[in-house]
């Protein structure tokens, strides 16, 4: 995203977003996370600098979110975005990608199920599929505001599961 880097005194697992302004209004579905300011809270980051938040709305496949070690049960993602918008679908690459992005690194933990939850009420417990390696579409709807995603089932690679990794994650809807 555009000038994303911390801010001072910001927590490394917090990322506000703010969009260039745009001179015409959108009339599409588009990735509110790119579109519209909204902040990406991470319950932790094992590393700040390169597996942050930022990681999972920066476009690259190649990069990731990873928790804490040991964050597996209470890992958590957090996404507000501005509750004039509506909202359509959550798009997730849960894992990992190996470094010709066709297939999860086989050491790399994988999200079997996520339940999203809006402004505290649960929309869904949704299936992910541990083998597909693209980006995966859980349909939603209502307007905006505070997405939360918590991670019901990690499932261990070659290694024990002990936290959780994300490769990409987008947000998408009408801005407003």
């Amino acid at each position: 995203l555009p000038g994303a880097p911390h801010a001072p005194g910001v927590p490394p697992h917090k990322v506000n977003t703010a969009p260039p302004p745009r001179r015409q209004p959108v009339t599409r579905r588009v990735n509110l996370l790119r579109h519209v300011k909204s902040t990406l809270i991470a319950s932790s980051t094992m590393n700040p600098r390169s597996r942050g938040p930022l990681a999972l709305v920066d476009g690259q496949s190649s990069t990731r979110w990873s928790s804490e070690v040991g964050d597996v049960d209470s890992a958590w993602l957090s996404i507000t975005v501005p509750p004039e918008a509506t909202l359509s679908a959550l798009k997730i690459i849960p894992g990992v990608l190996n470094e010709d992005q066709d297939a999860f690194e086989e050491k790399s933990p994988r999200i079997g199920r996520i339940r999203v939850e809006r402004d505290g009420t649960e929309l869904g417990v949704y299936e992910l599929d541990g083998e597909n390696p693209e980006l995966q579409e859980i349909s939603l709807s209502g307007s905006g505001g505070r997405v939360k995603l918590r991670f019901l089932d990690v499932r261990a690679g070659s290694k024990r599961a002990n936290q959780v990794e994300i490769a990409e994650l987008e947000l998408w809807g009408m801005p407003m």
